[in-house]
């Protein structure tokens, strides 16, 4: 209503408080995030008022990326932080190694479209991609290029890794606080080992 915020703005100087008009950032004194939490744990996004649509959207990247199990992880660390012999080094550790994750991704034929709405979110949050043979080029194009990728191919007779190898792989960057695609051709849990 432009009388309201009309009359607001006249009333600010006297009366000395904070204003914020919706989609009107010129008349705004602060603005709100969008805020995802995590126990203890917040993060917010702002946009100045720009587009909080945007702020919307990278919130909701960045919630997609927080383990759900954060919130053990803060304890944890409040716990080992309150210790009068405390070690910020092991503190630093256990916060980096908290929040590793490793997705296992059936990429079936190697037609992007028939990927699910899971596996593509998964390829926009990778850090490694772990990557068979039998995964299509047109699927390899959805890595992000900011994305270490590690051939791990199988073919008859050859094997650039053995299985407990990718396996030693996946938990040894997920325990770096990395986000780590084991990206297989055909169904992943059906041919999985």
């Amino acid at each position: 209503n432009e009388a309201v915020t009309n009359r607001l703005v006249a009333l600010k100087p006297r009366l000395r408080f904070w204003l914020n008009v919706v989609d009107v950032p010129e008349l705004c004194d602060f603005y709100f995030s969008a805020l995802t939490r995590r126990g203890d744990i917040q993060v917010a996004v702002s946009s100045g008022g720009s587009s909080p649509t945007l702020a919307q959207v990278i919130r909701d990247k960045i919630e997609k990326i927080l383990p759900r199990d954060l919130t053990s992880l803060i304890e944890r660390l409040k716990n080992e932080r309150q210790k009068p012999d405390r070690d910020l080094e092991k503190l630093r550790g256990m916060a980096e190694a908290g929040v590793g994750k490793v997705f296992l991704i059936s990429c079936g034929t190697g037609y992007v479209g028939n990927l699910t709405l899971d596996a593509l979110n998964a390829f926009e949050l990778l850090d490694v991609a772990l990557v068979d043979a039998l995964v299509s080029e047109e699927i390899r194009s959805l890595i992000p290029l900011t994305c270490k990728v590690v051939d791990v191919s199988k073919k008859k007779g050859f094997h650039s890794k053995s299985q407990d190898e990718i396996n030693a792989l996946l938990v040894e960057y997920a325990k770096q606080g990395l986000v780590v695609g084991r990206l297989k051709g055909g169904e992943a849990l059906l041919f999985g080992r």
